[in-house]
């Protein structure tokens, strides 16, 4: 399905495409080694004060198409015969820097049972991403303290529910492969936002964010944007 988001930006110090699932179960390709892919981060240094960021998913025919592309369009838009002068810096990495927050891990989508016309969604939030040496105590969130805050761009969908789980123990999909439960490590601290959003039936699409809230309304993960569409 094609999907194309535009994100005006003045003055950007950064944008990513992040591979967050690094788990080769989630590939079993031991030849293209998906899960071994790096992602990258462009750092605007000259000639990026205003534009809009293109992120576009292209439908695709089998697995060796790259179907994600990030692209950069600059306001006001350029002129033949003229000249620019653009710099920046490509950062090529496995993770991304840590900055402390919950980090979306995880999106998944489906409905509650029996009822087709509503949708649940399913955000995994994970501090820190990826199983850490054990060098101290593991400061974990008291979840509770949490919330995750949810908006709609649509007025003619209903948000009818939204809950928050810790599912830190059962999250096994993000040990590496072979390892098991190995007690010199700490795993990642999984928090599960879920939310029930009720579309009326000619809604096509709606933009949706999640993010979690500390008790002073202070944000203490990532912004989670998703393009909702509908398919049936």
């Amino acid at each position: 399905q094609y999907r194309h988001c535009v994100f005006l930006l003045e003055k950007p110090r950064s944008w990513s495409l992040v591979q967050r699932d690094r788990s080769f179960l989630s590939y079993e390709d031991p030849e293209a080694r998906y899960h071994e892919r790096p992602s990258v981060t462009v750092e605007p240094q000259q000639g990026f004060d205003l534009g809009k960021l293109h992120l576009i998913e292209l439908p695709t025919k089998d697995e060796t198409e790259d179907n994600i592309v990030l692209c950069w369009e600059p306001m006001p838009a350029l002129q033949v015969g003229t000249p620019y002068h653009f710099r920046y810096r490509l950062r090529w990495q496995n993770e991304t820097d840590a900055s402390g927050h919950f980090a979306v891990k995880a999106t998944r989508l489906g409905h509650p049972v029996q009822l087709p016309n509503q949708v649940l969604i399913a955000v995994d939030f994970a501090k820190p991403l990826k199983p850490e040496s054990k060098k101290s105590e593991m400061k974990w969130e008291d979840f509770e303290k949490l919330k995750p805050v949810v908006t709609i761009n649509q007025t003619r969908a209903k948000l009818l529910h939204v809950g928050l789980k810790d599912v830190s123990m059962p999250n096994v999909d993000a040990i590496p492969a072979g390892l098991g439960r190995d007690d010199s490590l700490h795993m990642p601290q999984v928090l599960r936002a879920f939310f029930v959003i009720e579309p009326e039936t000619d809604v096509l699409e709606m933009d949706l964010t999640c993010e979690l809230q500390d008790a002073s309304g202070k944000c203490v993960s990532e912004r989670w944007l998703y393009l909702w569409r509908r398919t049936h």
